[in-house]
């Protein structure tokens, strides 16, 4: 609720821009205008919390049992950690009628191919998304049986930078990497999962123009133009003098897959050498996180749906912006933006401010995300949002 009115830690419970006029009603009074506050509201943080379970029972929700309180269409009934949780109908919901579902087992699998196994054999009615994943190796076939379910969610895939190490604290040099990959083979012949190639940062679910993009996809003339251009500014003599690069990811399937795309590409299109590092997810996003890399791979899936939410993450070089990059023009952007009471005039602040951040590139957009999933064919109106969350509420078996 930092949003809120006189929410500065400060002021006087009365004077905080939040009451409840009644039983259901919340009043929310904002310290600035939010176009996309509404949105906030449906995003799980803002989720009620029963106030008299969590006063008694401060780690009620560390675990299932008689203190886990939830207020959705299914209630957590066991949870034996890092194999499965068990959800039931929740007959208190306001709308139970609706919900069709009395059970939903889900089992917590770390191997691709096993679930895909699993849901043919008859013992699993979901695979992949967003509860899961599919073998890259599977994908053709899968399309290729009509069994494939493919839905556009606002996320971005990207490589970030550590702009605060050489050569990459060099403007061109990003670019010139980033110039040199052809999105379209790694969504074509990698990921397969229907995803579309970004060159843009905003996912088109919330900017539509950025199906388009803001740059040329693969534009490798004019990526060795600027990697000769940033060379020449960090005092490299030629490209066999620049040291190798280091690629991180985290141990997974397609990460490694599209580490060892995006090494054969560097490396024949701009002469450079790279090496791959391959970590647990635990030690991976810990080094990320303390700067230890030079480029890692990441990205961001929508909290609510509005630009905001990723252009958010490199207002300053904290918290999520592990590139360590920040720009005073660009912070200045957001910060007019969130005074904007006019819709088109807000959204043309913050293309403008899309636009810098992907002219310095301190990440490399590299396609917009997608909810892959296959399904028992009996399973109907599980709902996908476009932020890729799952909705079991009117599910029901044919």
């Amino acid at each position: 609720m930092v949003l809120c009115k006189n929410f500065s830690g400060k002021a006087k419970p009365e004077e905080i821009g939040v009451k409840a006029t009644d039983d259901k009603t919340l009043v929310v009074q904002l310290e600035n205008p939010t176009p996309f506050f509404l949105e906030l509201t449906a995003f799980y943080s803002y989720f009620p919390v029963n106030a008299k379970v969590a006063a008694a029972h401060p780690d009620w929700a560390k675990d299932a049992g008689p203190n886990y309180t939830s207020n959705g269409p299914f209630k957590l009934a066991a949870w034996e950690h890092k194999n499965k949780l068990v959800l039931e109908k929740n007959e208190h919901y306001w709308d139970a009628d609706t919900v069709k579902l009395t059970k939903i087992e889900m089992n917590i699998i770390n191997d691709a191919n096993t679930e895909l196994s699993m849901l043919e054999n008859g013992d699993l009615d979901w695979a992949g998304a967003p509860t899961g994943n599919l073998p890259l190796d599977a994908m053709q076939t899968l399309k290729e049986k009509g069994l494939l379910e493919i839905t556009p969610k606002a996320g971005t895939y990207w490589y970030e930078f550590n702009t605060e190490q050489k050569p990459f604290n060099n403007k061109q040099i990003r670019q010139a990497f980033a110039y040199a990959i052809s999105r379209q083979d790694i969504v074509d012949n990698v990921t397969q999962g229907g995803e579309l190639v970004a060159t843009a940062v905003v996912p088109p679910t919330m900017f539509g123009e950025n199906g388009q993009g803001l740059f040329k996809d693969n534009d490798v003339e004019k990526a060795k133009q600027l990697l000769a251009e940033g060379m020449k500014e960090e005092g490299y003599a030629s490209v066999d003098k620049l040291p190798p690069i280091t690629l991180s990811c985290n141990t997974e399937e397609a990460q490694a897959k599209i580490a060892q795309a995006v090494q054969d590409m560097w490396q024949k299109n701009l002469g450079v050498q790279v090496k791959l590092e391959n970590q647990e997810w635990n030690v991976y996003y810990e080094n990320v996180k303390n700067g230890k890399f030079q480029v890692a791979r990441m990205g961001w899936t929508g909290d609510f749906n509005d630009p905001i939410n990723f252009l958010e993450i490199f207002r300053t070089k904290e918290g999520n912006n592990h590139t360590r990059w920040e720009s005073k023009a660009y912070a200045d952007l957001l910060a007019q933006s969130s005074k904007e009471k006019d819709a088109a005039k807000r959204k043309a602040i913050l293309q403008e401010a899309e636009k810098l951040l992907v002219d310095e590139m301190p990440v490399i957009p590299f396609y917009f995300k997608s909810t892959v999933y296959a399904k028992n064919p009996r399973l109907k109106d599980v709902v996908i949002s476009g932020l890729g969350h799952a909705q079991y509420k009117w599910a029901y078996f044919e």
